[in-house]
């Protein structure tokens, strides 16, 4: 097994009470999703007043229990595919041959079947959406399952966009919490933002923490992990980006064998880069729909251009400059929202490109005195405050305004075998 093969489904336990079930096959060595976050709620109670873990534990997605799966008194796992039936215990990583092509639609971790760019890719670790090694070895697993006391919308399924924002913002908050104390979350994407709504009304949650790490100073280089798609444009390429030019190597008048230029710190991921993950999924929500007001008053909308703009920022594969380019060019930014967004999309993200430029402004602040950095609580209290803000602004020009996939369209703008695009044919002539 390649991916995590998750699956969700909603169920009823024996009093009648919604729940979510969740079974997927987790790596072998790997804590489980219910002690990682039991592990995250210990640290919000050590760092947290009363006040903020209590809201930490409202915008987390609930565990109720998680097991693994036994079958005959034998746990279910995968074995080693290189030597069949043999199961030698060492828990070791194998390679594979990479030439086969083992699916054709990417199945993104902990996101479910997360819309992809149309485009499909020859790289097997991106083809299969999500990156948590930088070898390609496939490890065993072990299948679990895990209950949810909480059973809700993916942001990806939402149609209401004051919906997708309120829910974004929920997401953006637990994040929060996460951060104050001392874990990053590493796999925020639009599959793992849920939309909840009960009793007490409705609210985003936070969840797949698979993933999630302590933030540890000692920690050797990080590994990519996330889903390809919402993953910073540093955790795509493992490399810091916004230090000051003069810290640059390949800045002018340095010279390439200058002995006395700093090392670069090791990389790893920090809360900067969760909340860029948030800027994705914020974006994607406004590229990959436009509003049904626009589709259905048959506005000139050129949804090719969109979409075709949103293959450069969500390409689906690591490496293209497309994508990175997207993020930092501001300017640029400015102008493919005002040229390929319906009006009323674009009115109501406006701000889009001033979260990027936010975004990388937080980035200087902490790579300044490169190669430290300087990911002190004051800018995490700052960026926190802009997401959440530039989130705000946005949902509460939002009302009212319902979403249509692009994909929905692209087909019912396909030309149909005889319809008015294609040439008529020739009549024959006649013979007398």
């Amino acid at each position: 097994m390649v991916g995590r093969g998750t699956r969700v489904y909603e169920a009823t336990d024996a009093r009648g009470k919604k729940v979510a079930i969740k079974d997927s096959w987790r790596e072998v060595g790997r804590q489980s999703e219910g002690e990682i976050l039991e592990n995250i709620l210990a640290s919000c109670a050590e760092k947290l007043q009363a006040e903020e873990l209590a809201d930490a534990k409202r915008h987390f997605v609930g565990v109720r229990l998680w097991k693994d799966v036994i079958i005959d008194d034998t746990p279910d796992e995968t074995l080693d595919p290189l030597v069949g039936e043999e199961h030698d215990r060492t828990w070791k990583w194998v390679s594979i041959d990479l030439q086969p092509i083992l699916s054709a639609r990417p199945h993104l971790p902990s996101a479910g079947d997360v819309p992809d760019s149309g485009r499909l890719s020859v790289f097997l670790p991106t083809q299969l959406g999500g990156i948590a090694r930088n070898d390609t070895g496939i490890p065993r697993r072990v299948h679990t399952r895990t209950v949810f006391h909480d059973v809700g919308v993916a942001v990806k399924d939402i149609t209401s966009l004051a919906d997708n924002l309120s829910c974004l913002s929920g997401g953006l908050k637990a994040l929060y919490y996460m951060h104050k104390a001392g874990w990053v979350h590493r796999d925020f994407s639009v599959g793992n933002a849920i939309w909840v709504v009960n009793d007490n009304g409705a609210i985003g949650k936070l969840g797949d923490f698979e993933y999630a790490k302590k933030i540890d100073s000692h920690t050797s280089h990080d590994v990519r992990t996330g889903t390809i798609h919402f993953m910073a444009v540093e955790v795509e390429s493992q490399q810091y980006h916004f230090w000051p030019e003069k810290s640059d190597p390949s800045s002018p008048g340095r010279d390439s064998l200058d002995t006395d230029l700093p090392l670069d710190p090791p990389f790893r991921m920090n809360f900067l880069h969760d909340i860029e993950s948030v800027w994705w999924a914020f974006t994607w929500i406004f590229f990959y729909h436009t509003d049904t007001d626009t589709t259905s008053a048959n506005h000139s909308f050129d949804v090719h251009g969109q979409w075709k703009h949103f293959q450069l920022a969500f390409p689906g594969t690591v490496g293209h400059i497309s994508r990175r380019d997207f993020f930092t060019k501001y300017r640029a930014l400015k102008t493919t929202c005002k040229n390929s967004l319906s009006k009323t999309c674009r009115d109501v993200c406006r701000r889009l490109p001033h979260f990027a430029r936010t975004l990388q402004n937080g980035y200087r602040r902490a790579e300044a005195e490169h190669p430290l950095l300087a990911l002190d609580a004051t800018l995490l209290q700052d960026m926190h405050k802009e997401a959440a803000g530039y989130l705000d602004y946005t949902q509460q020009r939002a009302s009212g305004i319902e979403l249509c996939p692009l994909p929905n369209l692209l087909k019912q703008k396909r030309p149909r075998p005889g319809d008015e695009t294609s040439p008529p044919p020739k009549k024959k002539p006649r013979h007398s």
